[in-house]
């Protein structure tokens, strides 16, 4: 059984241009939050149905959804050792569910079909619930960003930054590169008051889903 997050959590996102970068950065270190984690690559193959369902529930602001996703670390091509993941979405919080899944080659945007019957070639096996939640679903888009991690001074807030955000639309083939804007997340559990200084981080709360702006991006005209 794949790893169920017990609790919800609120994930807040933000966009912002690139150019306040090191300024973001400055003040949030100024303000005590510290470097979480080293700064990494970050790669998601995002799955939808033919009619893209969960492209529009979140679109049109569905308060129950789940968005279905396979995640890996580091370069885009290479053999990735792939963590497959179900975001459900409850009003405004959200809660995770993780399989991981055995690695597999990807050299290319070509082996995107590969990856996917890879997937429920295993989840057949091991994962019943989630190899029928799947069949119906294709693989839509392809995503990578640059993600750097923060951690508030006491320990209950992460706040992550990403940016050079590429999208690649697997149904067209279309590429999108966004150099100018980096979305930042604040991600605390439904029951923390975040000690974040949004004002001075001016992180203006809205809606800044990566699945959608792909999607949006990448679509022919």
């Amino acid at each position: 059984m794949g790893n169920l997050q017990n609790s919800y959590r609120y994930e807040r996102k933000y966009k912002l241009n690139v150019s306040e970068y090191e300024i973001l950065v400055h003040d949030m270190l100024s303000e005590g939050m510290k470097v979480h984690h080293p700064t990494r690559f970050i790669n998601n193959i995002y799955f939808d149905s033919l009619n893209f369902d969960a492209y529009f529930e979140n679109v049109e602001g569905e308060s129950e959804r789940n968005k279905y996703r396979l995640r890996w670390y580091g370069d885009r091509f290479n053999t990735i050792r792939p963590i497959f993941e179900v975001k459900m979405k409850k009003d405004q919080v959200n809660k995770k569910l993780s399989l991981k899944i055995p690695e597999i080659e990807f050299r290319s945007f070509n082996d995107v079909e590969n990856v996917s019957n890879h997937i429920l070639n295993y989840m057949e096996g091991e994962e019943s619930t989630l190899f029928f939640e799947m069949m119906n679903k294709i693989p839509t888009l392809l995503n990578g960003y640059k993600r750097d991690y923060f951690l508030s001074k006491d320990g209950e807030t992460r706040l992550t930054i990403d940016r050079n955000l590429f999208f690649y639309n697997c149904r067209n083939n279309q590429e999108y590169n966004q150099s100018e804007i980096m979305v930042v997340e604040v991600k605390y559990a439904s029951n923390v008051t975040p000690k974040i200084n949004f004002d001075k981080f001016k992180l203006v709360l809205g809606k800044n889903s990566k699945y959608v702006s792909g999607i949006d991006y990448t679509k022919l005209k």
